[in-house]
């Protein structure tokens, strides 16, 4: 697991309440919801220094998406 897809499946544990994170996992299986998903990206973005523009934020739909995000930037 690359340093990236560790921090982010970190924040996304941290924020759905789950140690364990299936990256594949769609927010709504993880019990995840919109406000859910605004602390996910501010938390991101606060993380790794960046700006994600609300039409990217909103295509999010699981962690995958997030670090392929990053790490394809």
């Amino acid at each position: 697991m690359s340093n990236v897809s560790g921090r982010v499946l970190a924040i996304v544990g941290s924020i759905a309440g789950r140690p364990d994170i299936d990256p594949a996992a769609r927010w709504q299986a993880l019990g995840m919801d919109s406000l859910d998903l605004l602390s996910l990206v501010t938390a991101v973005e606060d993380e790794f220094a960046i700006a994600i523009p609300d039409p990217v934020a909103m295509s999010l739909r699981c962690a995958a998406d997030v670090i392929s995000l990053l790490t394809e930037s």
